[in-house]
């Protein structure tokens, strides 16, 4: 019988590799599945505040819901007053991003050859007030137009908007 002896190990480079990576262990920012209404908000740079409100009522996830069939109405952030933001509760965000969103996809032409129309929002106590005229689509009697319609996403339609749509105990 032959013994390697106490060097058996000397040729043996296996421990080197059982090392773990660290920089894996580096949460990455979840951007939402692909082409979804949450990768949109996501990618884009103008819609960070927008982006922030739905990080803390923490309905990402339905926002990224690949058989999810939405309208979102979402503003640029030029026009989400930094106030919000600063002192925005969860119970403030889950109002704000459920009354932005309707269950089912409402493109710009469907809005523009409907005079007035009443759309449920995903917010229970608040509905939406749309009228057309002129052109233009007004959303709750406000000076609140669409800038960018029907941008499509693979769980729905995502309109710009020129101002916040706010619930009434909000605003």
């Amino acid at each position: 019988m032959s013994s390697a002896g106490p060097y058996s190990q000397a040729q043996n480079f296996t421990h080197m590799f059982n090392m773990v990576d660290f920089p894996s262990l580096i949460e990455k920012p979840y951007t939402g599945k692909n082409n979804s209404i949450y990768s949109f908000l996501c990618s884009n740079k103008k819609l960070t505040k927008f982006k922030y409100i739905v990080d803390v009522s923490r309905l990402s996830n339905i926002l990224d819901d690949y058989n999810a069939n939405f309208t979102l109405f979402c503003p640029e952030d030029e026009f989400i007053p930094d106030n919000i933001i600063d002192n925005i509760t969860l119970n403030q965000a889950i109002n704000i991003v459920k009354y932005s969103m309707l269950k089912n996809r409402i493109t710009q032409e469907l809005l523009t050859y409907t005079p007035f129309s009443k759309l449920k929002t995903l917010n229970f106590y608040n509905d939406l007030y749309i009228k057309s005229f002129d052109g233009k689509i007004y959303i709750n009697n406000s000076d609140i137009t669409i800038k960018i319609p029907d941008i499509k996403a693979s769980n729905g339609i995502i309109h710009i908007i020129q101002g916040i749509i706010l619930p009434e105990f909000l605003s």
